[in-house]
């Protein structure tokens, strides 16, 4: 008589999957989240520097809009002045000229001013604003030269 026969060998273990779908997954969905983070820094980087200048030349440029005689005779005290976030940079005779617009409400009235930025032959920035009242009047307000370290201007017309 024989032996009953033993137990059966266990089946072989499966084949291990080797996960590449998963990683694949992985650095698509990496390459993604730096693509929109690079992106993102591309525009918020441009803005905020574009912001900080426009907010700096209206700093130092409202003292005179609120002496500026021309600008009382139109809209009387100026009660505020505030950037449009309307900026331009155009080339003109090959070189770079930005526009800046800036709202300013008096007492009387109110309207824009559209500062141009240029430069001279010596390289020095040259602001010249012209007003443009909601009723349609403009208005040339005069032309500055930036002083040396850029704390001031000096009319160039009066």
């Amino acid at each position: 008589m024989g032996y009953p026969p033993g137990p059966a060998a266990p089946p072989p273990a499966p084949p291990k999957k080797s996960g590449w779908v998963k990683w694949v997954i992985i650095g698509c969905v990496g390459v993604g989240f730096l693509g929109v983070v690079c992106c993102g820094a591309a525009i918020f980087v441009p803005v905020y520097l574009f912001k900080k200048v426009v907010n700096e030349v209206v700093e130092k440029y409202t003292p005179y809009l609120k002496t500026n005689e021309r600008l009382k005779a139109e809209i009387g005290e100026v009660k505020s002045v505030d950037p449009k976030w309307d900026f331009k940079l155009e080339k003109e005779d090959g070189r770079s000229v930005a526009n800046i617009v800036v709202n300013v409400e008096g007492e009387r009235g109110r309207g824009v001013v559209k500062i141009k930025i240029d430069t001279d032959t010596d390289g020095n920035a040259i602001l010249t604003a012209v007003f443009h009242s909601d009723a349609g009047k403009i208005v040339p307000l005069g032309r500055w030269r930036a002083a040396k370290g850029g704390d001031h201007f000096e009319p160039l017309d009066e």
